[in-house]
């Protein structure tokens, strides 16, 4: 953050490409920044709780949940924070043209549209192209019979279907699947709440994006999933 905030403030006093452009390749750089951390922690993350090997589900829950939400709410909203409120007094020249609210305005936008694309392609296009490859794979190895050819019995054909379901589509994880989709609408209302002022289309975006990302989570659970197991719970946890 230190380094991205430098970089805005010495760019303010520069001419040529790096006057004109310094304050985005800066808010570009926080963005990539925020996305690969929240990436690489959320792994980190489930290996550290997995190493405190907790007694139950819901307890291992608990504590993921506990560590994902206090990295991500800081590596997130730390800089558009010091945006907010600190840039003008910690930082020679404070916000270029004396307007901290459009460089918050960049910040939010690129935040909430790379999360939403980061969103889409860890939903949909990696598991697309990780299922076509599954499939190169089968049919080289010959192929998974789908029971449909001859005269099979429906019994066979339904077998036939799961070996294929078992073959090409991955389990769902019960604990850590809702974790990662409730984070995600957890940051869209926080943006929305802390710095709706700042960016005004955030409630139209953040409808936009939960729409999509419902029907995203609806396709990958459809095709890409095996059928959830079904578990009975009181609420929905920590999360209430």
């Amino acid at each position: 953050i230190a380094f991205v905030f430098g970089l805005k403030s010495w760019s303010q006093r520069q001419s040529g490409f790096w006057g004109t452009w310094g304050g985005l390749v800066a808010t570009v750089i926080n963005t990539l920044q925020v996305q690969i951390l929240n990436i690489v922690y959320g792994g980190l993350a489930t290996f550290l709780t997995g190493y405190e090997n907790w007694k139950t589900d819901a307890e291992y829950s608990d504590n993921l949940v506990a560590k994902l939400f206090l990295f991500k709410f800081f590596n997130t909203f730390g800089s558009v924070c010091v945006t907010a409120f600190l840039m003008r007094a910690l930082f020679a020249g404070g916000c270029p043209e004396n307007d901290c609210l459009w460089e918050l305005f960049m910040q939010l936008a690129m935040l909430f549209m790379s999360g939403a694309g980061i969103s889409f392609v860890t939903t949909v296009v990696l598991p697309t192209l990780k299922q076509r490859s599954i499939y190169k794979k089968i049919e080289a190895a010959g192929g998974v019979s789908d029971g449909e050819a001859g005269n099979e019995s429906p019994d066979e054909i339904r077998r036939a279907a799961c070996r294929r379901q078992f073959a090409t589509m991955e389990e769902y994880d019960n604990i850590e699947g809702p974790i990662g989709d409730y984070m995600e609408i957890a940051l869209q209302f926080g943006f929305v709440v802390c710095f709706g002022a700042a960016f005004p289309f955030s409630p139209i975006v953040a409808c936009a994006v939960g729409l999509m990302q419902l029907k995203m989570d609806a396709y990958k659970l459809l095709f890409f999933q095996r059928r959830p197991i079904p578990l009975e719970v009181c609420s929905i946890g920590v999360w209430e």
